[in-house]
């Protein structure tokens, strides 16, 4: 290891460290921070540099964490690391580590193990249980960050033999994060819970899961997705592995069940795309060759964009909802609740029919189509902004839509309702408007020029 005390001096722009610790706030750019020590090589981060800032550069080994650090900084410049165990080890419990990606870098944490046996330390980026990670990126949102796990793990999460998937906050850069065999992208890894995904601050995140595990959520053996939250201009991009997996939600079963779909939220432009490659649903339960499949999610859209699409032929699979098993029949339980955002099940498969939620009267919603164009050009618009006063019985609430880039939006009201929807252009000042009657089926479509 090379460690070299070198109080304030690098400046560089944007991250932000005081004794509140600002670097762990969600919102905005990073701001100023100087570094207060440079590593090469194997390192672990000490007690001692709680709260400060430690730039490391190039070099092998892993990076780890002490048990009891409080708050640490990590700014990766152009680091990637390889080893049979995890490279980067957020293990200091009850507390977060900042992970910066300064713009221009590369970096990566590959674990090439192969041990299949529980207790092997071989996510590509462990955190678990209590722990939590928050990476951030800086004003141009260009530093990169690759994880892929080993045997049994994730890219970025709990390795097998641990409970849970920790917390995982990504608040900006470029992300990629790659399961090993029978691992989530993000979340668990063998018989692993998904534990807390946030997806933030215009990070673009890709997670691919491995085998029978989500891209973000539960691992192989069905194991549950839990908490995947994606808003304030976040995009994740959530792909299951080959097997029984959902895209966002539940690990996929063998012989066993489905893993359930934990709980989903889209809001605040937030983009979610969403996959299975097989009998799990894109958003929700994973499937089973031979048990039952998994429950649905919890599925709560508020804002943004969200695709969600089952790779199964099965009939009774679902885009949105519960996991399908080998004699197709689906999982029980989920619930969708849309209030605004344009959502996508690109099957048109989803079980139950998504509601406007309980403060809305929790009324059935139907999609509609709106095509967007420029009233100069004829052109779709990308970014077009759809405004909605939606009134039921329970009074009246705002919904709101973008456009996506085919100039299409998808959005979500009850039946029998004359509604106006108001678009924006995104780029000078000018609307259009269009009166529109809500029908009691998915196949309604109107259009609005700009």
């Amino acid at each position: 290891m090379a460690w070299e005390v070198d109080y304030g001096m690098m400046l560089f722009d944007m991250l932000g460290i005081s004794s509140d610790y600002p670097a762990l706030e969600e919102n905005g750019a990073v701001t100023d921070y100087n570094v207060d020590y440079i590593a090469t090589g194997a390192i672990i981060i000490p007690t001692t540099s709680g709260g400060k800032v430690t730039e490391v550069r190039g070099g092998s080994g892993a990076i780890s964490v002490a048990s009891t650090t409080l708050n640490p900084v990590i700014v990766l410049n152009n680091v990637n690391r390889s080893g049979t165990t995890s490279q980067l080890q957020i293990s200091n419990p009850g507390n977060s580590t900042v992970v910066v990606l300064p713009d221009g870098t590369s970096n990566s944490f590959t674990c090439t193990g192969t041990s299949t046996t529980s207790g092997a330390v071989q996510s590509g980026i462990r955190c678990q249980g209590t722990e939590q990670i928050i990476i951030k990126g800086q004003f141009y949102n260009t530093g990169v960050l690759t994880a892929k796990g080993g045997a049994e793990s994730p890219g970025i999460g709990g390795y097998y033999g641990t409970t849970a998937c920790g917390t995982v906050r990504i608040y900006g850069g470029r992300v990629t994060a790659t399961g090993g065999t029978s691992g989530a992208g993000i979340g668990g890894g063998y018989h692993v819970t998904g534990g807390t995904k946030v997806i933030s601050g215009k990070a673009v995140v890709t997670a691919n899961g491995t085998g029978n595990a989500a891209g973000a959520g539960g691992g192989a053996g069905a194991y549950a997705g839990g908490t995947t939250s994606v808003r304030q201009n976040g995009t994740l991009n959530a792909n299951s592995g080959n097997s029984n997996a959902a895209g966002a939600g539940g690990g996929g079963g063998s012989s066993a069940a489905g893993g359930g779909g934990g709980s989903v939220l889209v809001q605040d432009n937030g983009i979610l795309n969403a996959k299975s490659y097989s009998d799990g649903a894109g958003i929700g339960g994973g499937g089973s060759d031979g048990g039952a499949a998994g429950g649905g999610a919890t599925v709560t859209i508020s804002g943004g964009i969200t695709v969600a699409t089952t790779g199964s032929a099965r009939t009774n699979s679902r885009d949105i909802g519960a996991g399908v098993n080998n004699s197709n029949v689906t999982g029980a339980g989920g619930t969708t609740t849309i209030t605004s955002g344009s959502v996508n099940p690109t099957k048109g498969r989803f079980n139950p029919r998504p509601t406007n939620g309980s403060a809305n009267g929790s009324n059935a919603l139907y999609k509609t189509t709106v095509n967007v164009w420029d009233v100069k050009t004829s052109t779709p618009i990308a970014g077009a902004t759809l405004t909605i006063q939606v009134t039921v019985s329970a009074g009246t609430y705002t919904y709101t839509a973008n456009t996506n880039a085919s100039g299409l939006a998808y959005i979500w009201l009850p039946s029998g309702l004359t509604v106006t929807i108001v678009g924006t252009h995104p780029d000078y000042t000018s609307t259009g408007i269009a009166t529109y009657t809500t029908v009691g089926s998915d196949a309604g479509t109107t259009g609005l020029g700009i």
